[in-house]
């Protein structure tokens, strides 16, 4: 499974790009939407980085990772990524009953928990607004069910 993170100082976004390696367009359909053009992206030698870069104008700062694992957290550019990474990897495994099929609906519940606000009654509200909004099939991951079903 390939899920793809990306995140700034305040926010990080998480998506399911689909089974196997990333490529150029899976990136693309995932980000661009999300990455305001020109603003500078840090990223490691994953290829499909490149076409992102170049569609949206980033100042490209690329870190090679043979070189920043040996860095300290705090020096490292990548840390945030790679913190938000286990972070996402821990809650996923934590589910002892986690169903593929449903990832959409996990990563949504990891968003909501990852992002502002910090008070955990604006998040429950945040998550009912996002339910609102999709299909409740969509949010809490059950496929092939008509919302209107639940």
């Amino acid at each position: 499974m390939c899920i793809v993170v990306a995140c700034d100082s305040k926010h990080s976004i998480l998506f399911f790009e689909g089974n196997g390696k990333t490529s150029g367009k899976r990136t693309i359909d995932a980000f661009a939407s999300h990455i305001k053009p020109g603003s500078k992206l840090i990223h490691d030698l994953e290829g499909s980085h490149d076409r992102i870069v170049k569609l949206l104008s980033l100042e490209s700062e690329a870190c090679n990772s043979k070189e920043t694992k040996v860095l300290d957290d705090a020096k490292n550019p990548m840390n945030p990524v790679n913190q938000l990474c286990r972070l996402a990897q821990m809650f996923l495994h934590s589910h002892t009953g986690f169903i593929r099929d449903d990832i959409h609906g996990y990563l949504n519940i990891f968003f909501v928990i990852m992002n502002p606000p910090e008070n955990k009654y604006e998040e429950i509200e945040k998550l009912l607004e996002l339910g609102f909004q999709k299909p409740c099939c969509y949010v809490i991951g059950i496929k092939n069910r008509k919302s209107d079903e639940i």
